[in-house]
């Protein structure tokens, strides 16, 4: 993953390690990427980031039972 700093504007570069427990369906590999890179084009901190794909997995993928 790739993204820009917004206070700095210097990118910064990560990995993105996602892990649930679903809640009766099982979502396709390529969603939890999908949702990782869409919040990485924007400019960001990395903190942000973090919580935007963790809040995203919890209210769409209908409310699995853990997730980190």
């Amino acid at each position: 993953m790739f993204s820009l700093c917004e206070h700095h504007l210097l990118p910064f570069f990560g990995k993105v390690h996602v892990a649930y427990i679903p809640n009766g369906k099982v979502i396709g590999l390529s969603k939890s990427r999908v949702s990782s890179n869409s919040f990485s084009r924007r400019l960001q901190i990395q903190e942000r980031l973090t919580t935007q794909i963790a809040e995203t997995i919890q209210k769409k993928y209908r409310n699995p039972k853990a997730w980190a």
